[in-house]
């Protein structure tokens, strides 16, 4: 209360600052401070996501963000994927059965599919900013509706309510705000003869101070009030320069980056700082001294909690949530999000469960040189990506620890049929896995089935969850498959000796230096004397695992399709 006697703004602010930060924030020296864990859930399947959130809870996560992808049936929602009666039922579990927080999300102002739904988009046009992909479809929360009410007074509000209700008054409600494309929330604010900042941040201290008065602390992402501009001096806010955010992402204040329309000077307009969460997320190792200048400029903005938000990537996921630590955040968010329902990426949702939270309670945990190893398969004692049914194989990972196992998937003809399956998967049946027997460091076996197979291979090591993910898949047939000698060219120039035929698909043997080994045929293309035919829509895939994790961490391609759609001539 002292501080209102303060009649100079500047002064007043620098005081103000320089005393919330000590009272928000414990000192960042000796007094050291433990995260909440946290965990952020989209909802695709209410069983698979109850068996990850059983997980969470015998890991130690302690909170649980569910998102339900607008898909749940509740107040303008019609006619979506999710019951009311299913969402109950899951809350129910986690709160009550497990002993869990659950904490809801929507997307505030845009993204609107994530919140709405498809189908409200199409049934209000009048209300949407359409565009195509995941960063667009941004409300127009101030058009009149029949009532001549606003649509922020009339849906948004009362939805945010309900949802509320839903969870059962939850400590926290995540308002999303992230990537929203400014150039629309202009669009927006033209139409109604408003500023971008009356739109942006006043839309956001609108619903703030509803769910304050609630007792609901609101949560919101950060990277929309991220710059490279925080790197100069002439900032609009007058942050002192950071050097930091020339080689820093994400900053997203302009969405897309080259956007004219720049939302940092609107900042200053968000009201209650002090009473809101904000969730700064990166996922990669922070700026070039390895730091995470965004927690330092939020708690020099007088946000009340930070929470850093990872994702996979153990390098990263250490980094961040070291940071974190050392500057005496709240807690941290380990983010799932389309992880357990991709294909190309499911084998990553163990790690990012496991490992995080093991980072998560060990700031500095070094992470292991070995932490993606490579999957090794031998047979005759040598190493080999084809084999015959009913010969005997090896499977081990080149940094084995404990409890070490692998899941072999088999890849059918129909692509779309074979990811279908292996996305209903029970998360439970990573039991059936193939296990070592005790005190060795290999797996033993007997393929009997003819076809080409996805390996993934796990082991715990440190406690923490080593992958591996072959870059090559195995091929089962039997017709012998010599192992060709690398050569310089991808392919060999005669491929007539070179094709397989194995249940049903065609493949040809690759003669590479790298180490993908077959290549499958697709729609019809030829492999011949001067190579494979492409003409029309026939291609190859050539036959690296989709779930191959240096790939995907490295940034590189785990798979590579192509076709050729020109004739020849």
């Amino acid at each position: 209360m002292i501080f209102k006697k303060y009649t100079q703004p500047a002064a007043a602010k620098v005081i103000y600052l320089f005393f919330l930060t000590f009272c928000l924030f414990p000192a960042e020296k000796n007094q050291p401070v433990t995260l909440k864990k946290w965990l952020h859930v989209p909802v695709y399947d209410c069983t698979a996501a109850k068996e990850i959130i059983k997980t969470a809870k015998e890991l130690g996560y302690e909170t649980i963000i569910i998102r339900w992808e607008g898909k749940l049936n509740i107040g303008p929602v019609k006619n979506e994927k999710f019951s009311r009666q299913e969402a109950e039922d899951l809350i129910d579990y986690v709160k009550n059965r497990l002993g869990l927080e659950a904490i809801p999300e929507i997307k505030l102002l845009s993204k609107t599919q994530l919140t709405f739904g498809q189908n409200f988009i199409k049934e209000h046009p009048e209300m949407i900013l359409t565009g195509e992909g995941l960063r667009a479809n941004t409300m127009d929360v101030f058009q009149k509706t029949e009532s001549g009410k606003t649509v922020l007074e009339e849906i948004v509000l009362p939805f945010i309510d309900e949802y509320a209700g839903l969870y059962r008054n939850p400590s926290h409600f995540y308002l999303g705000w992230d990537e929203y494309p400014t150039e629309d929330i202009k669009k927006i604010a033209d139409k109604h003869n408003m500023t971008v900042s009356d739109v942006w941040a006043g839309t956001l201290n609108t619903v703030c101070d509803h769910l304050i008065r609630k007792k609901i602390t609101p949560m919101i992402s950060g990277d929309q009030m991220l710059s490279p501009a925080l790197a100069d001096e002439n900032n609009a806010l007058k942050y002192p320069a950071d050097s930091r955010f020339k080689y820093f992402s994400p900053l997203y204040s302009r969405m897309p980056v080259n956007s004219a329309v720049d939302l940092l000077p609107c900042i200053t307009d968000i009201k209650n700082k002090d009473k809101i969460a904000v969730v700064p997320w990166h996922y990669n190792k922070g700026s070039l001294e390895g730091e995470y200048p965004s927690i330092d400029f939020f708690k020099w903005l007088g946000f009340g909690q930070i929470y850093g938000a990872s994702w996979f990537g153990d390098s990263a996921i250490s980094a961040f949530s070291g940071y974190a630590h050392k500057k005496n955040c709240t807690g941290m968010i380990a983010t799932l999000w389309h992880i357990h329902n991709s294909p190309a990426v499911k084998p990553l949702l163990l790690p990012v469960l496991v490992n995080s939270i093991q980072y998560f309670n060990n700031p500095g945990l070094p992470v292991p040189a070995d932490i993606n190893p490579k999957i090794i398969i031998r047979s005759d004692n040598k190493n080999t990506a084809a084999v015959k049914p009913g010969d005997t194989i090896l499977l081990s990972l080149s940094a084995a620890g404990s409890g070490l196992r692998f899941n072999l998937r088999q890849r059918s003809g129909d692509d779309a049929k074979d990811y279908k399956e292996w996305e209903q998967m029970p998360f439970e049946s990573r039991e059936q896995w193939l296990k070592s027997e005790q005190g060795k460091d290999y797996v033993s076996w007997k393929p009997a089935r003819p076809g080409f197979y996805d390996l993934v291979g796990e082991t715990y090591k440190n406690n923490l969850l080593h992958q591996g993910y072959m870059e090559c898949g195995l091929l089962v047939s039997p017709v012998s498959v010599a192992e060709p000698a690398p050569g310089n060219c991808l392919l060999g120039a005669d491929l007539t000796k070179d094709i397989v035929q194995c249940d049903g698909i065609s493949a040809v043997i690759l003669r590479g230096k790298g180490n993908a080994k077959f290549g499958i045929l697709k729609n019809g293309a030829i492999a011949g004397p001067e190579g494979v035919d492409c003409r029309g829509t026939g291609g190859i895939l050539i036959y690296k695992s989709a779930y191959d994790c240096n790939a995907l961490l490295a940034e590189r391609t785990a798979m590579i399709e192509f076709r050729i759609n020109k004739e020849q001539g």
